[in-house]
């Protein structure tokens, strides 16, 4: 038996294009969220970083801050600068309820942990305080990290944390 849930899934994702077509954040091109000229804008973080937070530095090993800092954190990592398009599609992502945007971040994510692999066993979205998700009406964090569990096959534990403040 043939299953018809990708061909429906498909059929629906253009029903919603047609009637809510998606427009670049960048340069408001009718299409995709961010279109691909302004993907090719986009300002990704290239090697050589700090494996433990990221930041842009001359060698492989550990930068100044890093060798004195000890939290309990193995890495943190960007595919990008937090400028321009990205900037502004994370904050429409964020505060203007363009959710739908998750999918293609989570995407963006996926291509820099296939070329700047880091170990994890699961991916942990932070919580946000419950006035910010009354607000908001969705946890970006968590939108994300569903997108990028069904990219990479990682499980997504969304109880390990707790906000406290």
């Amino acid at each position: 038996m043939v299953s018809v849930l990708p061909q429906l899934e498909e059929l629906k994702g253009a029903a919603l294009d047609f009637v809510f077509p998606r427009f670049c954040v960048g340069c408001g091109k009718e299409g995709d969220f961010i279109c691909n000229a302004c993907q090719a804008s986009l300002p990704w973080i290239e090697s050589p970083i700090c494996p433990k937070c990221g930041k842009l530095q001359t060698g492989l090993v550990l930068c100044p801050n890093c060798n004195n800092w000890e939290a309990d954190i193995d890495a943190i990592c960007s595919p990008f600068r937090f400028e321009g398009v990205i900037r502004k599609t994370v904050h429409e992502f964020k505060y203007h309820n363009l959710a739908a945007i998750a999918g293609q971040l989570a995407h963006f994510l996926g291509d820099y942990l296939i070329d700047n692999p880091i170990l994890y066993d699961v991916i942990v979205p932070v919580p946000l305080h419950y006035k910010r998700l009354k607000e908001r009406g969705y946890n970006q964090a968590a939108l994300l990290s569903i997108e990028l569990s069904r990219l990479t096959g990682i499980h997504v534990n969304g109880i390990s944390l707790i906000r406290c403040i």
